[in-house]
């Protein structure tokens, strides 16, 4: 997820609160950030509610970036 780490940068939170906030380990969530995995429907939802974006944002299927 090309733009996970751009909303967390963004809302200025490490790697651990963001996992720690949406229930999953660091190690996964640095998958996310590379690439190496996708999260599922509802692990996409938790991210965008923490990260004050909609899923879609933070899929970049609406092609805005953090903070526009």
């Amino acid at each position: 997820m090309e733009k996970l780490r751009c909303y967390r940068q963004f809302r200025g939170l490490s790697r651990a609160e963001l996992a720690h906030r949406v229930g999953i380990s660091t190690e996964t969530l640095a998958r996310y950030e590379r690439g190496d995995r996708e999260p599922n429907t509802t692990i996409t939802k938790r991210l965008a509610l923490v990260l004050k974006c909609t899923p879609n944002e933070l899929l970049g299927v609406d092609g805005k970036r953090p903070g526009a």
